[in-house]
């Protein structure tokens, strides 16, 4: 029987780097976590463990996780250029804007995010600043993202219940990426905007798949109707709508 992986956080720090020694002595699989490839993270690499770089501030890599979005740096420092490609059925949305890390606290795990953005098509922006902070639980870290979202054009109209069930469930789906590339490698970044990968762990990263051809559907746009047929306020009203439809229905029966 197979020993199961074991994702080992801290890796290059003193009892880390002793962890993952003993865990490969004994057999284990393991898959180290560190905030950077450097040569600490070369050593590990080299005694046989897996890497996996986790660095929340790391925009390029981590917004990569995000259905629909690809990113990548500016010549400022700090700001990088992006696209978000949302669908909301046959209607396709892509935003183009910039992504700013405006603040950051290592003792205290916080980063703030500005992000500002246009649609392609001048039908519509789109801004926010966005607070991520890690806090410690007795199981692992958990991630609290408190967004400041301000929208115009169409896609306003779903209005704040909606958009906040949307974004939760957003926030969901880029958690289970994540996760999955932290405990397999799995499921990588997507592609930067100008079409070259983003650097990944050679450990956990084998070779990119093929670029989509465009208009095939196979672009990884964040399909927004069936997150939005998801969310608890479009149930609510699918289901007051078959509801209307259905004494629609015994009303006309009944007059016949």
């Amino acid at each position: 029987m197979s020993k199961p992986r074991i994702l080992v956080t801290g890796a290059t720090g003193r009892t880390g780097s002793i962890v993952v020694a003993e865990l490969l002595k004994a057999g284990y699989p393991v898959r180290a976590m560190v905030r950077r490839e450097d040569a600490r993270s070369a050593r590990l690499k080299s005694q046989g463990a897996e890497i996996a770089v986790a660095d929340m501030s790391d925009i390029e890599r981590v917004a990569g996780f995000l259905p629909g979005a690809k990113i990548e740096p500016s010549s400022d420092e700090g700001v990088y250029q992006g696209t978000m490609r949302v669908k909301v059925g046959p209607m396709v949305v892509n935003y183009k804007g910039t992504a700013q890390l405006v603040h950051t606290d290592q003792a205290e795990h916080i980063a703030d995010i500005s992000v500002q953005a246009t649609d392609t098509k001048g039908q519509g922006t789109a801004s926010a600043t966005i607070r991520n902070r890690l806090v410690p639980t007795e199981t692992g870290t958990r991630v609290i993202a408190e967004t400041d979202l301000a929208i115009t054009g169409r896609q306003a109209q779903f209005g704040r219940g909606i958009m906040q069930d949307v974004a939760g469930r957003m926030l969901d789906d880029f958690a289970k990426r994540f996760e999955t590339y932290l405990l397999t490698g799995e499921a990588e970044p997507a592609p930067a905007a100008n079409g070259q990968a983003s650097q990944t762990s050679e450990a956990a990263a084998g070779p990119p798949p093929p670029a989509p051809a465009p208009g095939d559907g196979t672009d990884d746009a964040l399909d927004l109707g069936s997150v939005l047929f998801r969310t608890p306020a479009v149930q609510r009203g699918a289901i007051a709508a078959l509801l209307a439809l259905l004494l629609l229905a015994l009303t006309r029966r009944r007059r016949r």
